[in-house]
């Protein structure tokens, strides 16, 4: 910029040298703040996201543990399941234990038995402070072997797939994420009617990211790396204690959880930032209680389902940091408070078991915590027994 020789001057009328240079003097625009609302909520999403992957495969194999726990014999069936619903991990542990109740095993057994199932599922979380709202759509498939090894023990491998696809705010930005697991299980029956369950995993996600910015959108990929486990005690009262089309169980589980995702660079129509390597750590202990009554028609079985659970779930994020690449010398941050959270959820619904070997499923979730934020949600199952 120019700035004339007489521009100023002092008390007694002398004038400052100016400036005759337009590159004598330069003013550069200071850069805005990178973790605004939009950016803090990706944070949070991918968060989210490494949570409901590890949630999706465990749940998935607990499913398949509780239709082959009451068998005796392997047999080489698959469990086929489309799912729509917000986020009901449980109800598949009534609709499961249900159907071995009924169904009878074929007579030809194998010593090993493949099975898949899959999953489809959609929710909105609302806006709220400075976490925008967002619409998400997720969907799973995992295929797996297993072996009774004893009438007291069952072993067995799967691999397990996710995706999820989010949309934050108004179109703000969007977040695709894909997982991959491997995991191992196994139930254990302690004594008649009490059993130890454990499930472990490794996988691997890929998230990416796209946000709106002056001019277009930046996008970035971002790699990361999970371990977690399922252990689940349960308990079956006596038979003496049993009414004829009443089954129910109790049971405790705990969940646990360690994600790392990989440091990223976003490039686009704007300044490019580098996000530096973070971690999500989570835990859930959960306490549960199943009923179901069931009633035989002409055309099959129909069951009322209802299901109590309370517990507890803590997720601690590391501090999230990036910086501009043209500007790395100035790192921002954000940190995320670790969240503890009571929750209560109860689930009311009906199972309709058919001669045809088809299950349909609807039930209806209500989850409460302590913060102050209630989701209901509506659960369609479809099984084929093949």
């Amino acid at each position: 910029m120019i700035i004339a020789a007489t521009a100023f001057d002092d008390t007694a009328g002398n004038s400052y040298a100016g400036i005759s240079s337009k590159t004598a003097l330069n003013f550069i625009t200071k850069k805005g703040r990178i973790f605004n609302k939009t950016v803090k909520t990706l944070i949070k999403n991918q968060s989210a996201a490494a949570i409901n992957s590890m949630s999706q495969s465990m749940n998935r194999v607990n499913s398949r543990m509780n239709f082959i726990r009451p068998m005796q014999n392997n047999s080489f069936n698959q469990n086929i399941e489309l799912a729509m619903n917000l986020n009901d991990p449980f109800a598949d542990r009534i609709f499961d234990a249900l159907a071995i109740k009924y169904l009878k095993p074929k007579k030809e057994t194998k010593k090993w038995a493949a099975w898949s199932e899959g999953n489809l599922s959609f929710g909105r979380i609302g806006h709220k402070g400075e976490n925008l709202g967002q619409d998400i759509h997720s969907d799973g498939l995992t295929f797996g072997i297993d072996k009774k090894i004893s009438a007291a023990r069952t072993f067995g491998m799967a691999v397990s797939q996710s995706w999820q696809k989010t949309q934050v705010g108004s179109n703000e930005a969007n977040m695709d994420a894909s997982s991959t697991s491997i995991l191992g299980y196994g139930s254990i029956k302690l004594k008649e009617r009490t059993y130890i369950e454990a499930a472990i995993g490794l996988g691997e996600m890929e998230v990416n990211l796209a946000r709106s910015v002056e001019g277009g959108q930046n996008k970035g990929t971002r790699d990361g790396k999970q371990i977690y486990g399922s252990f689940t005690y349960l308990f079956e009262p006596s038979m003496e204690y049993i009414i004829e089309g009443v089954n129910t169980n109790y049971y405790s589980r705990l969940d646990l959880g360690y994600t790392m995702l990989d440091d990223y660079t976003e490039n686009g129509d704007d300044d490019s930032v580098f996000y530096d390597d973070q971690n999500v750590k989570s835990a859930t202990l959960s306490l549960g209680y199943n009923y179901s009554k069931s009633v035989e028609i002409e055309s099959g079985i129909i069951t009322q389902l209802l299901k109590f659970e309370f517990g507890k779930s803590t997720t601690v994020n590391s501090l999230s940091e990036a910086y501009y690449i043209n500007d790395a010398s100035t790192i921002y941050a954000n940190a995320i408070a670790d969240q503890d959270t009571y929750h209560g959820q109860v689930t009311l619904g009906f199972s309709m078991n058919l001669k045809n070997d088809i299950d349909l499923n609807l039930s209806l979730d209500h989850y409460r915590n302590d913060k102050e934020t209630f989701l209901n949600s509506l659960t369609i199952n479809f099984r084929k027994l093949f």
